[in-house]
């Protein structure tokens, strides 16, 4: 269905309040494993989560995957048990759920999402060395890279502390932008120079 400019321009002025009261703020979205069967919804979904994270919201993802857990559990022979609704998980089960939310389910969700935002922003961290010293080494080496996006603006990111990532994790956190024009050899230049760097700042690591 095609979309005038005018439409457009009247679902942005819709939006702009909600934009602006959820700017910076940490939400979290439950998508339940149903809404998942259909591709179209699915695709759909993750266009909307990625449009959240342009305008400056930060999203954090909890899904299901009761379909999923369910056919795999058909396909071993193991009868799915609900308790007033609920899923009854013994540990067998439990090893399948893991197995197919953490596999199989998660992995599929986060490869839509990187071929819609940014596949070429990496983000990685050196447990028990600060990122600052890394990135004043880096620089040293005409290398530059950030401890978060540019609208953190130097604070800890948002996102890493909302999932719960370890506070070693979120200090050492380096944010690593690449292009299309990023050569093999940059990169393993890159890498040469992040081992030069924390080797000469923490040699006893």
């Amino acid at each position: 269905m095609e979309i005038s400019n005018f439409e457009r321009s009247q679902v942005l002025v819709q939006a702009l309040p909600y934009i602006q009261k959820y700017y910076q703020k940490t939400i979290v979205i439950k998508y339940g494993g149903n809404a998942m069967i259909n591709e179209g919804l699915k695709d759909a979904v993750m266009t909307d989560i990625v449009l959240l994270s342009l305008v400056g919201i930060h999203v954090v993802l909890v899904h299901g995957g009761g379909p999923e857990i369910n056919a795999m559990l058909d396909r071993l022979g193991k009868e799915s048990r609900f308790v007033g609704g609920l899923r009854y998980t013994d540990r067998e089960t439990m090893d399948v759920v893991q197995m197919v939310l953490a596999g199989k389910v998660n992995k599929d969700l986060v490869q839509l999402l990187g071929a819609q935002e940014a596949p070429h922003i990496l983000n990685l961290a050196v447990p028990g060395v600060r990122s600052q010293g890394l990135i004043n080494a880096l620089q040293e080496r005409d290398i530059y890279v950030s401890a978060g996006s540019a609208c953190s603006k130097g604070h800890r990111s948002h996102v890493l502390e909302a999932i719960g990532a370890p506070d070693k994790v979120i200090d050492g956190a380096l944010r690593v932008s690449f292009s299309c024009y990023t050569t093999a050899e940059e990169c393993a230049y890159f890498c040469e120079a992040l081992a030069a760097a924390r080797k000469e700042l923490y040699p006893s690591l």
